[in-house]
């Protein structure tokens, strides 16, 4: 890449000014004061070899050294910035540092003159000395726009020096002292100097504020015409050597010049393009006809316009171009000319298409994780299924004790095996950011209160004293009660197990604004604590609070983490304040909309229809693996209902129709035809043959969220997951269905 070269007609304007800033004005004057010092000491010799002549050698030598030695400190000091400055930066301290020295060079050369006084006689250097410090002053005042304060300190002293001798010669005029001719004329003389320096002070500094503003405008003015030139030059350049395509067309639309960059693009010369429509060199077969029609028109109505268009080299390769129209008009309004400038557009277009390509294939990915996840809940439940299904058969029958004791560890270890596994697909489906959330009325105080009748039991065989403070009159809610739930269990089942003795308050707060509600849910316990470095990291997938709670209360150090992840899906999240020993309280916030012109959704614990006989029940089981189809039917045998399977979807079609069953058990993933599906084609035949209702029940081991809307949408009544629970698949026969209602789900 080619390192551009400055702007001459900017740099000479700024370089003007940054030698009159108050940084460069002092860098001159310290450059200035360095370059003088050999015309300075002329003088001083001068001085010097007068005083030598007219009083004595000693009395020469001892004033010169006086003057040399204050002209030498100032002259370090002034090295010293020059050394100190960078990229024409004063130092800080530096002027005082000036100042000071200035203030001593002038003090040592008032000792000088006070030494030449007293060792001649009477008056008769007082000329003498008023003409060289009046030269002093003078030498100073050249530097006052330079450095005031250097200049100034220079001015007081030898300005002071002036005046005292003025002040002596008439003093002792006033006294009475006899006065010849020419001391007379010396006093005179004095206030004539000291005038006449005064004058040339002020002469000096307007000399330099009208020398400042004219090299200013003369700079402002030089650079103006240099960036008027500058100007022209480059919009020359930019036009023949831009990097974009330029094309000028005259008002009929032909074209009238072409930059290089055009001919490197199009492989069509300079004067092959001249004369031609530029739509007759560069269209292609499969150029876009509605964006040639969008050019024709815009240059017609002399409107600018910016298009991407499909163009053809002269080679006949294709290639994407940015074209930009922009109409030109004389001063009289008429069209002149237009402007086009074209950008070659193809990496961009092929990047597009790989970013699209990312994009399906992420999607695709993302596709690939969800089955692969449905899959894993089935596969890994399936035979948990039979595991804790089995177990609990077993249990049924006659054992003896230790028999029981190691039936009631299988099922116990089974369920804590199948929490894991749930937890583990929360995390991963919440992670992979797949929306898991519901929005439904329902009624927080319902919420809160059942997980508290919930976690009682095991509050109660702990010993621990559970309490809420709810507020009874809280307003219905649009939310995931579901998903609220499962982080209130988490949080008062975890309080509850890190606890040994005391007690665990759950406190409901809710604060509405308009239509929103502030919700803020604290749980509070007296338990073991939390130390203050590791509070958050509860919160991390598979961590607790120390390796030593892992050993003594067990868990995956999910809950928390799942906990979280919820409220941040609903827009909430949960913070904890915890200290060893002291117990924790964790805080779930979330800002909820209040349901307008709608019930709450009523909890299970709702009056239920009105219970019918199970005996005589016709109950059809679509199952296709043999294992769960014998745990279902051992299940289901105390009912004295009638029982019959089916082993794929379609099997369970055709007995459906034929035997017409009350209640139909579907699993979800079957050969032949899915439960969806069958279930689909059920309902079909209810609508059009005017059959009764069956309820059924959607039987599977996924879990997910969208398998629960699937369920509904297909018609089913309700929803079980396994393993199967014996109570809730007995429960799906005590409640008489609700024509067109999806109940349970």
């Amino acid at each position: 890449m080619v390192q551009e070269k400055p702007d001459h007609a900017e740099a000479m304007p700024q370089a003007g000014d940054l030698r009159n800033t108050p940084d460069g004005l002092f860098l001159r004057y310290c450059r200035g004061r360095l370059r003088s010092f050999p015309q300075r000491q002329i003088l001083t010799l001068t001085g010097g070899l007068a005083v030598a002549t007219l009083s004595s050698p000693q009395m020469g030598v001892t004033v010169m050294a006086l003057a040399l030695l204050g002209e030498g400190l100032d002259c370090l000091a002034l090295r010293a910035v020059l050394g100190a400055a960078r990229g024409g930066v004063v130092p800080r301290g530096a002027r005082a540092l000036v100042t000071v020295t200035a203030a001593i060079q002038a003090a040592t050369i008032l000792a000088a003159v006070g030494l030449t006084l007293w060792s001649a006689d009477r008056f008769a250097a007082d000329f003498f000395v008023s003409a060289f410090l009046a030269s002093a002053v003078i030498n100073a005042g050249l530097s006052l726009p330079h450095h005031t304060g250097s200049a100034l300190a220079r001015i007081a002293i030898h300005m002071g020096g002036l005046s005292a001798l003025a002040l002596r010669s008439l003093w002792e005029t006033v006294q009475g002292v006899a006065l010849v001719e020419s001391h007379g004329y010396d006093l005179v003389g004095i206030a004539v100097l000291m005038i006449m320096t005064t004058g040339f002070l002020s002469f000096v500094r307007g000399a330099h504020r009208r020398q400042v503003a004219y090299d200013r405008a003369l700079l402002d003015e030089k650079a103006r015409l240099r960036a008027q030139e500058a100007k022209a030059r480059q919009l020359a350049l930019v036009a023949e050597h831009a990097n974009d395509c330029v094309v000028i067309t005259r008002r009929d639309g032909r074209i009238t010049w072409v930059n290089d960059t055009f001919t490197r693009t199009t492989g069509y010369t300079f004067d092959e393009a001249v004369g031609r429509m530029p739509g007759d060199l560069l269209n292609a077969p499969d150029t876009d006809p509605e964006t040639v029609r969008r050019l024709i028109e815009a240059h017609k109505s002399k409107v600018p316009i910016r298009i991407e268009v499909l163009n053809r080299r002269k080679d006949g390769s294709r290639f994407w171009m940015e074209t930009s129209l922009t109409p030109i008009f004389n001063p009289d309004g008429s069209h002149a000319m237009t402007i086009g400038v074209e950008r070659d557009i193809s990496a961009m277009k092929e990047r597009e298409a790989e970013l699209a390509r990312a994009r399906q294939a992420a999607e695709d990915a993302a596709s690939a994780k969800t089955r692969f996840l449905a899959t894993m809940s089935h596969e890994i439940r399936t035979p948990m299924n039979a595991v804790i299904g089995m177990a609990e058969l077993l249990r049924e029958g006659p054992l003896a004790l230790d028999q029981l004791h190691a039936v009631d560890t299988i099922v116990d270890s089974g369920r804590a095996l199948l929490a894991i596994i749930n937890d583990i697909l929360d995390l991963a489906r919440l992670q992979s950011g797949t929306p898991v959330i519901r929005k439904e009325p329902f009624s927080i105080f319902a919420c809160v209160n059942g997980v508290i009748d919930l976690m009682e039991p095991l509050a109660r065989a702990k010993g621990i004293d559970l309490a809420a403070d709810l507020p009874v009159d809280t307003p219905p809610l649009i939310g995931d009660e579901g998903r609220l739930r499962q982080i209130l269990v988490n949080l008062v089942g975890n309080a509850i197990k890190f606890t040994p003795s005391g007690s665990v308050r759950v406190a409901l707060g809710l604060r509405r604004t308009g239509d929103i509600a502030q919700v803020e849910i604290g749980v509070i316990d007296t338990g073991i604590g939390i130390a203050e470095d590791r509070l958050e990291h509860v919160f991390d997938s598979f961590t607790q609070a120390d390796g030593e709670i892992t050993r003594r209360f067990g868990g995956t150090g999910l809950g928390l983490t799942i906990s979280r992840l919820l409220a941040r899906e609903m827009g909430g999240d949960i913070a904890a304040r915890s200290s060893p020993g002291a117990g924790s309280d964790f805080r779930l916030t979330l800002s909820l909309a209040v349901a307008q012109n709608r019930e709450a959704r009523p909890i299970a614990a709702a009056t239920p229809p009105p219970e019918i006989q199970t005996a005589g029940l016709r109950i059809l089981v679509a199952e296709d693996n043999a294992t769960n189809r014998l745990i279902v039917g051992r299940m289901l045998s105390a009912t004295k209902a009638e029982i019959a399977f089916a082993e794929d979807g379609k099997a369970a079609v055709s007995r459906a129709l034929d035997w017409s069953p009350d209640v139909i058990f579907m699993d979800i993933s079957m050969p032949e035809l899915d439960g969806i599906e069958a279930t689909r084609r059920i309902r079909a035949a209810e609508r059009a043959g005017d059959r009764p209702r069956a309820r059924i029940v959607a039987l599977t081991a996924n879990a997910f969220d969208e398998d629960r809307q699937a369920c509904i949408a297909a018609g089913f009544d309700a929803f079980l997951t396994k393993p199967l629970n014996k109570a809730d698949l007995l429960g799906c026969l005590t409640f008489r269905p609700v024509q067109g209602a999806a109940n349970g789900l």
